[in-house]
């Protein structure tokens, strides 16, 4: 499933580089999050699509004209990524010497991924 990646990417700014959330006031961005992503993990079980690695299968659990959409709920997970890349700058501001270093190591290794990605060679 490919949403999963990006929904412990999520969490993962999140809690980095302590693994405790900035304050308790971030807790209902963990709960709201869960909730978005295990709705979006159940509604691709009945997309009507081919599984993933095996082309010539439909999904048997795929309904057709089901009105199960994945857009609106990636939107929802996308802002809140974008939230969660908030929680590190908020962390970069207030945070100790060490946890800075650790933030800006995250920075580098994203652009490094960013810049590498077009570059990759496509997919067969």
């Amino acid at each position: 499933m490919p949403g999963t990646g990006f929904n412990l990417l999520v969490l993962m700014l999140i809690l980095f580089p302590t693994g405790q959330l900035p304050s308790s006031r971030w807790r209902w961005v963990v709960y709201l999050y869960l909730a978005i992503a295990f709705v979006e993990v159940v509604a691709m079980f009945f997309l009507p699509r081919t599984l993933e690695g095996l082309d010539l299968i439909e999904n048997p659990l795929g309904i057709e004209g089901s009105p199960i959409g994945r857009k609106p709920v990636q939107a929802l997970v996308f802002t809140l990524g974008l939230i969660a890349s908030g929680s590190l700058i908020l962390r970069l501001r207030g945070g100790s010497w060490v946890e800075r270093q650790q933030i800006k190591w995250l920075a580098y290794a994203a652009a490094a991924a960013t810049v590498s990605l077009p570059t990759r060679p496509p997919k067969r």
